[in-house]
């Protein structure tokens, strides 16, 4: 059986059994599947607006990631600065300092997006850097010795290098991503996204609710998978 059949298999069955256990105030599938139906209409819209943040955060940490991670590899000095700062900065639970997003950024769309890259960056920053500071010495020495220009080192020997290693973090980070955008979206006066969508029916309406967590859901495992398939695909060494 394919795995991801599987394990939605297993998520199903395990949903059923709790939906049961508590006399549905956990909302049974079907009917959830039946809220996500009835209001699809309304659902698309907030669907948008969650892809489009998760969509920007996600490109900006990748390729802001990737960047610092190349220069720091590249200058002892600069990996020597900037080390420091990310190893203090990572081990902070940033869905913490939402206030301070809040404050200094206030409720628009710039302090959603940044409240997440600011998590997701970093251990993009961190992975490809180990990735190139380990590359085989040969590899170094080919880059000097024939003056390779800057855009092949790049595209044909780093990122071949960082591409396994990136979208293995990328995977994880599609759980996170999914957390922070709910937080965002149900904590920074926003009237669109999943998150609010959520938080709008949790205390009024159990099925839509539900409808709201399992499209969330359903778009982290989306990720999670594109993920997964890319690597299959790209890194078959």
């Amino acid at each position: 059986m394919n795995k991801h059949l599987y394990s939605l298999l297993i998520i199903l069955t395990t949903w059923i059994l709790i939906s049961f256990l508590t006399n549905g105030n956990v909302v049974y599938p079907w009917l959830t599947l039946e809220a996500v139906i009835k209001n699809f209409e309304e659902l698309s819209v907030h669907i948008f607006y969650s892809s489009f943040r998760i969509i920007v955060s996600l490109v900006i940490s990748v390729i802001f990631g990737i960047t610092i991670a190349i220069k720091m590899a590249e200058s002892k000095k600069g990996s020597k600065r900037l080390m420091p700062l990310i190893n203090a900065w990572y081990p902070i639970p940033k869905a913490a300092l939402t206030p301070v997003f809040i404050i200094l950024f206030g409720i628009g769309e710039f302090s959603k997006v940044l409240l997440i890259v600011s998590i997701v960056i970093f251990p993009i920053i961190i992975q490809v850097y180990s990735c190139l500071i380990n590359l085989p010495e040969e590899y170094l020495k080919m880059i000097k010795d024939y003056n390779i220009d800057r855009k092949t080192v790049i595209l044909k020997i780093y990122f071949r290098a960082i591409l396994k290693d990136l979208l293995a973090v990328l995977k994880i980070a599609s759980g996170t991503t999914i957390a922070i955008i709910y937080l965002s979206e149900s904590s920074f006066g926003t009237m669109k996204g999943l998150g609010y969508y959520i938080s709008k029916n949790l205390a009024i309406n159990n099925e839509n609710t539900f409808a709201g967590i399992f499209i969330l859901s359903l778009l982290g495992y989306l990720m999670f998978v594109i993920f997964e398939q890319f690597e299959k695909k790209k890194c078959r060494w």
